[in-house]
């Protein structure tokens, strides 16, 4: 209220300051109006005190003042969005205005206005390992190759892999071949610094299958960079059921160094069994308790060669009780010098 005034022709001024507030929304909240409420002296095209609200009259005025406000838009950005642990990022935020729109500090997690924005990276990815053999029923003694595969199925490469493939006991290592990367028989680890997107890399690992021991072999994955999303891939198994106590038909003992032996893989795995060697008109010219793979083709019978003399080359049977009540094993070999 400004009030007492005695007002010359050239007039009174009055000023005075106010504190601009934050906007709520309400109706004509920055509209400021000023009138003429009490006067002594007749105004003759003004009532004082009647403002309706349109300040139509000389005697009552208004301003409007307009706060400046600006629409920020926030847009973030990042160099590598499929970047791998240990890799160096850039992050970029760009910043516009662009008039009036969004509520500022009003949201620090989902983008919902243009004024925030977020990026994430892509550091999950799956890898299946597979695993098959060449033989399945494999005979003891022969050699046998494993194949293990490893495939990327994520959309950013793998790094820094690590399989695990330890041979167990049951087999004799030979060699490998790896399509990527190092495998060292003696960890039985596979490592590879990438694999690359929907790549296939793949060991191959040829052993020598023994008489006895354990014959599953798993290969796993146990190392990379990033997470693995599905677990249920990561490892793969085969099982070869050994073929035992295959008997050798042929043998040539000229001490040669090279089939010198009659052979009956795993026979040490019956040790009551009883080998006995017939010529073909059925005369007994070998027999031992507890065979063990060492007949030369030397005689020990008296029926028509003495003990200690070779046989002849030619056909003979055998028959080989294994000693645990199961039937008698018949067949022939052949004696070649």
């Amino acid at each position: 209220t400004w009030s007492g005034l005695t007002v010359p022709l050239s007039g009174l001024t009055l000023t005075y300051t106010a504190k601009v507030k934050t906007p709520t929304g309400a109706t004509d909240e920055y509209k400021n109006i000023a009138q003429i409420t009490a006067s002594n002296s007749l105004d003759p095209d003004s009532t004082v005190n009647n403002d309706d609200g349109d300040q139509s009259e000389d005697d009552e005025d208004n301003v409007i003042a307009v706060p400046q406000i600006a629409d920020l838009e926030l847009q973030k950005s990042v160099s590598t969005p499929t970047a791998n642990v240990g890799d160096v990022i850039t992050f970029t935020l760009k910043l516009t205005n662009a008039g009036p729109d969004s509520d500022p500090n009003n949201s620090i997690t989902l983008p919902v206005e243009d004024d925030t924005s977020g990026i994430g990276l892509v550091l999950n990815m799956d890898l299946a390992v597979t695993k098959t053999v060449s033989d399945l029923t494999p005979v003891v003694n022969n050699e046998i190759t494993f194949t293990i595969s490893l495939i990327n199925n994520s959309t950013i490469p793998a790094t820094n892999v690590q399989i695990e493939d330890i041979l167990p006991s049951g087999y004799e290592y030979v060699s490998h071949r790896t399509s990527k990367g190092v495998y060292d028989e003696q960890t039985g680890i596979w490592g590879m610094s990438s694999v690359g997107i929907s790549a296939s890399e793949t060991l191959t690992i040829t052993v020598k299958v023994k008489e006895t021991g354990e014959y599953k072999n798993s290969a796993s994955l146990i190392a990379l960079d990033q997470s693995d999303s599905n677990a249920n891939n990561n490892i793969d198994s085969v099982t070869p059921v050994p073929v035992c106590l295959t008997i050798y038909n042929e043998f040539s003992p000229n001490n040669d160094g090279v089939n010198d032996f009659f052979t009956i893989d795993c026979i040490d795995q019956y040790p009551n069994n009883t080998l006995m060697i017939v010529n073909r008109w059925n005369n007994t010219v070998y027999k031992k308790k507890g065979y063990n793979n060492t007949w030369d083709g030397t005689s020990n019978g008296r029926a028509t060669v003495n003990a200690g003399e070779k046989l002849p080359v030619g056909t003979y049977y055998y028959i080989l009780d294994l000693g645990d009540g199961s039937t008698p094993k018949k067949g022939w070999i052949y004696i070649n010098r």
